[in-house]
């Protein structure tokens, strides 16, 4: 069977992507683990290099919007998620910010870097948890539903000849959680 949503195409970047359709059995969900995008998905993305399947990720300025406004379809209740690959302005790895500002409100640190290993016990990213926060009135804030992990790889395991590169290229997974996505797709009606 084929998935018309799975196309492979070709990012913004310019990266060149398989010029073939994927097969996938009835119910695919693209879901990677944390060692999955850290091994092959970012490293590609940072080499600019074809990703081993593309239509997976979808390279946009995240924080330009805020997440209701993402392409993510929440409408029939069931779990969603998106995942996204983002240039960040972070210089150095060690400088990431705990606040991600959108133009209705921010995304907040809720688990700080956790190390991501692979088999070989080897750190080759770090992953963290945001939420999401709507601006209210008098500077308050009212958290939502919303959840972001963002991974990032570590330059100490991934050596380039562009470690800025490295270091602005991260993956994020935007997904809203079970009790919050009927309230939030009747409220967009």
């Amino acid at each position: 069977m084929e998935d018309s949503g799975a196309a492979a195409h070709t990012a913004s970047s310019g990266r060149q992507s398989p010029s073939h359709q994927h097969e996938f059995p009835a119910g695919f969900r693209f879901l990677p683990t944390a060692v999955e995008i850290l091994k092959y998905y970012l490293p590609n993305v940072a080499s600019g290099l074809a990703l081993p399947y593309d239509g997976g990720f979808e390279e946009m300025d995240i924080y330009r919007h805020d997440p209701d406004q993402l392409p993510i379809d929440i409408s029939d209740g069931h779990s969603r998620w998106a995942f996204f690959i983002v240039f960040t302005a972070m210089p150095d790895e060690d400088d990431h910010g705990n606040v991600r500002s959108t133009p209705h409100g921010l995304w907040k640190l809720q688990r700080p870097d956790r190390p991501v290993k692979d088999d070989d016990g080897r750190v080759i990213g770090y992953k963290r948890s945001f939420a999401f926060y709507y601006k209210k009135a008098h500077c308050r804030f009212a958290r939502t539903g919303w959840r972001m992990n963002e991974y990032r790889l570590s330059r100490k395991f991934y050596r380039s000849k562009d470690d800025s590169k490295i270091s602005r290229c991260v993956a994020c997974k935007i997904y809203i959680l079970m009790e919050d996505r009927a309230k939030t797709y009747r409220n967009h009606k």
